[in-house]
């Protein structure tokens, strides 16, 4: 019911409107409420019922500290200048000509709603997901629960015999995603991860989890904390063959360059030396024996059914690499050998989001495909016209909408 009359953009130029309210958006709020002071009025609007984006439905249910964010961004919501409209979708509800009449300024804060593919045959049968859709879904964003509940209810109970869950990426969503496939169902239920998910993870048949990179234990992405982290989970044996642990003089460099690298690459020598912290038990007292799979110098290059139904993933074929390349550039090449990931019932891609354009917004708007980003220059929205980047007016952009999917929820305040 609310949206203001074009007449009040004359009568208060000081209104603005911010699209999406996760750390991009609230943090562009905030700024403008102390830049303009009294005089700024600020509408967020959300397509989803409730706000903040991947802090409510992308940060793990047992990192609680990660979300407590939500505090300041409440306040910021509870400003009397603020005004919080949900379920209003841009582009379907609300179009870039409604958006102009009404307000001096608009920041898109949308995010990154696609995911990057792996393109491999396979990757799209049933039990293959993104990381992006499984956070989702235990996170309980409606969207996610609505399309995967089902899929992965039935890739999480090994209905068709597969006990692995095949991660490729090994950045902190791929961590995140293996932390909680490991952890057993008595300590999630000690977070405020969602009942449907804590359900199908207590019934998972999911005893193994391997995680994949395309480049070497030096060049992973890790975050030294979250990789401790999901090493010393209680019942969890990490298994990573030695040979990928051999490190070449150009690797050695590579961890001397990069101290959290080197950090990460210890704290793996040490799991996979030491035995398992002391097992969890199941809330049915059976033993939670798990076992964390680290697989290096490998990529994906085929995804097949299972046996049972034919339908669903069932086996993954990966194509061993080697480095070449000087320290600080190693790139992963296919040596032409493969070897075969068997009894696999979940395959999660985690190897990045990427921004995709609102659906309904006209024709004509400008948006990098490529990239997954509204081309900006310092967070003005450009065009071409004429051939000649020009700004245009009144529109702006912050967060991964602007600089692409990359960055902690602090980056989004100096972007905004």
């Amino acid at each position: 019911s609310h949206f203001n009359s074009p007449a009040a953009k004359q009568s208060d130029p000081r209104r603005f409107c911010v699209v999406g309210s996760g750390p991009a958006g609230m943090y562009a709020a905030d700024r403008l409420l102390a830049a303009f002071g009294d005089d700024a009025k600020v509408d967020v609007i959300e397509k989803l019922p409730t706000p903040f984006g991947l802090v409510r439905s992308g940060v793990a249910p047992d990192h609680a500290g990660t979300k407590s964010v939500v505090n300041r961004f409440d306040n910021i919501l509870k400003d009397p200048r603020v005004e919080y409209l949900g379920n209003v979708s841009f582009g379907e509800h609300v179009g870039l000509d409604d958006l102009f009449a009404r307000y001096s300024a608009t920041v898109l804060c949308y995010g990154a709603e696609g995911d990057k593919k792996l393109n491999v045959p396979g990757e799209d049968m049933p039990g293959s997901h993104s990381a992006r859709e499984f956070v989702g879904w235990y996170n309980g964003d409606p969207r996610c629960v609505e399309d995967l509940d089902g899929p992965i209810k039935a890739a999480l109970t090994g209905a068709h015999g597969g006990d692995t869950a095949v991660i490729f990426g090994l950045g902190n969503v791929a961590v995140d995603c293996a932390r909680m496939l490991l952890r057993s169902p008595a300590h999630l239920a000690a977070t405020d991860v969602c009942e449907h998910a804590l359900e199908a993870l207590r019934t998972s048949s999911v005893r193994r989890v391997v995680m994949v990179g395309r480049r070497g234990v030096a060049q992973a992405a890790f975050s030294p904390k979250e990789l401790r982290e999901l090493l010393n989970l209680p019942g969890v044996t990490v298994t990573v063959d030695p040979t990928e642990l051999t490190l070449a003089p150009e690797d050695e460099a590579d961890l001397a360059a990069q101290r959290p690298r080197r950090r990460a690459y210890e704290a793996i020598v040490k799991s996979i030396e030491s035995p398992p912290a002391g097992t969890e038990k199941d809330k049915d007292g059976t033993d939670g024996a798990r076992e964390l799979v680290l697989k290096f110098l490998r990529s994906p290059a085929e995804f097949t059914p299972n046996e049972d139904d034919g339908v669903s993933v069932g086996a993954v074929t990966l194509g061993v690499n080697k480095l070449e390349g000087a320290s600080g550039s190693r790139r992963a090449v296919p040596t032409g050998d493969t070897e075969r990931l068997d009894r696999v019932s979940l395959v999660l891609r985690s190897v990045g989001y990427k921004g995709a354009p609102a659906k309904g917004v006209k024709a004509g708007f400008p948006f990098d495909l490529e990239r997954g980003v509204v081309p900006n220059v310092a967070g003005r929205v450009m065009e071409k016209m004429g051939g000649y980047p020009t700004h245009v007016t009144g529109m702006y952009v912050a967060g991964w909408l602007k600089r692409g999917p990359y960055g902690i929820i602090g980056t989004n305040l100096q972007c905004a």
